[in-house]
């Protein structure tokens, strides 16, 4: 009993069931004003009264209990359609039941949260449906009432006005049309990638790192992945450019047997959501060896290396065959530690370490460190913005391995890859 409410100690101040992540009373009031602290307009709570619909799909059948919860995934469209905008900016939904069976509760979030991923039609595009949902587990005697009454005395007490428009809504609001188009696009999987070289330094291609491209409206020209991504991430739709390509990839490696290995870029967002299961299905799908490809983690953060999750994750891809590659050492966030505490494969050195090599004593001190810990750590080297011999030269002499950059090959689209047709975001 001594073990058993240490562990309840230890999980209170989370104000959630430790297995099952669904919210109490307090929790759901901690997290309701956490998210008006942060000015988060996008807020919506649906009360919804269960039925035990375990029972419901054992009566009537699956087609039923289907049909159920369809119904209270299309009120809560229709809530979030008809304020357009905070729609585009991931609405928080809380959906408040009743207590009832546990395993009643997590049959409704599966379900409801499948039906609410699908996208919306508007206008002639498609609007995403990207939401954060909560489960909230109340008491029968905790009613609608006492749930609106605290909100309000969270507002007064903050004395903020909230539900206002920021600058960015107003500026989706503007361009909605553009934004409709867009997202239109990438839940169509109307994404493509280049392919750019990565060298030995005796000239041998080793690997292609696939880069996202996507081409402008009624026009050939392509942009490149620096012009999309802003809008993808303000869009919440960057993940889903990220398992389009993962997709696409896979599928050109099928077709193209000759060619040994590509780098997919993942970040931890999506290594951390929905990547593990993408890649299992693809994977089964496609039939690639896990050999042939090399994941390349972008966008390090402190919280992620310091997860263990984050380490365990990217171990179980290295033992099933997968390259791990660190992306940008050097770049903001890096440090020694991210070094010492997960075996890489490969370790991409950050341009701006490279472009100046020849002229600034500092980047080639550091270079020649990254060289002897390499050689420690068993891990290779790649040097980005390699641009000319002189720079690859030198590179050559100081012992790097692999070299990316205009001088070694510019990247090529292939146009292929905007042919090829993914699985649907919202068919997961």
């Amino acid at each position: 009993m001594g073990g058993l409410k240490q562990i309840q100690e230890f999980y209170t101040p989370f104000f959630q069931d430790p297995l099952t992540g669904f919210w109490n009373e307090e929790g759901f009031l901690k997290k309701l004003t956490d998210l008006l602290k942060n000015r988060s307009d996008n807020l919506y709570l649906i009360g919804i009264k269960v039925k035990n619909i375990i029972n419901l799909q054992k009566t009537y059948g699956q087609e039923i209990f289907k049909y159920y919860i369809k119904s209270f995934s299309k009120k809560i469209k229709i809530i979030i359609k008809n304020d357009i905008v905070k729609a585009y900016i991931r609405p928080n939904i809380f959906i408040i039941l009743t207590k009832l069976e546990k395993d009643s509760v997590k049959l409704f979030k599966e379900n409801i949260k499948s039906f609410l991923s699908a996208p919306i039609p508007f206008k002639g595009g498609l609007l995403p449906s990207k939401i954060f949902l909560s489960i909230c587990l109340i008491e029968e005697n905790y009613s609608a009432k006492n749930i609106l009454d605290t909100t309000l005395k969270v507002l007064i007490e903050e004395k903020k006005e909230f539900f206002k428009l920021s600058r960015e809504w107003s500026n989706i609001k503007i361009n909605l049309p553009a934004y409709l188009n867009f997202t239109k696009k990438i839940i169509m999987g109307e994404i493509g990638f280049a392919l750019q070289p990565i060298k030995d330094v005796n000239n041998k291609i080793v690997c292609y790192e696939a880069l996202a491209r996507m081409k402008k409206e009624d026009s050939e020209e392509v942009m490149v992945a620096k012009k999309f991504l802003t809008i993808a991430e303000k869009l919440s739709l960057k993940k889903d450019i990220e398992r389009t390509v993962l997709y696409k990839v896979l599928f050109f490696l099928k077709k193209y047997p000759k060619i040994k290995h590509i780098c997919i870029n993942i970040s931890p967002d999506y290594l951390f959501e929905d990547f593990e299961k993408d890649l299992k299905h693809f994977l089964q799908e496609l039939k690639v060896k896990p050999e042939r490809i090399w994941f390349e983690i972008t966008e390090q953060s402190e919280k992620s290396i310091a997860n263990f999750n984050f380490k365990e994750k990217l171990l179980k891809l290295k033992n099933k065959g997968f390259k791990i590659i660190l992306d940008d050492f050097g770049q903001f966030h890096s440090n020694l530690n991210i070094l010492k505490d997960f075996d890489w494969d490969i370790v991409k050195i950050d341009g701006n370490f490279i472009k100046n090599i020849l002229e600034n004593e500092f980047d080639l001190m550091f270079i020649k460190f990254l060289v002897e810990l390499s050689k420690n750590k068993k891990f290779k080297l790649v040097a980005e913005y390699v641009e000319n011999e002189k720079i690859a030269l030198k590179l050559k002499e100081l012992g790097v391995h692999f070299l990316q950059g205009y001088f070694c090959g510019r990247p090529s689209f292939i146009p292929l890859s905007q042919k090829i047709i993914p699985p649907l975001i919202f068919l997961r």
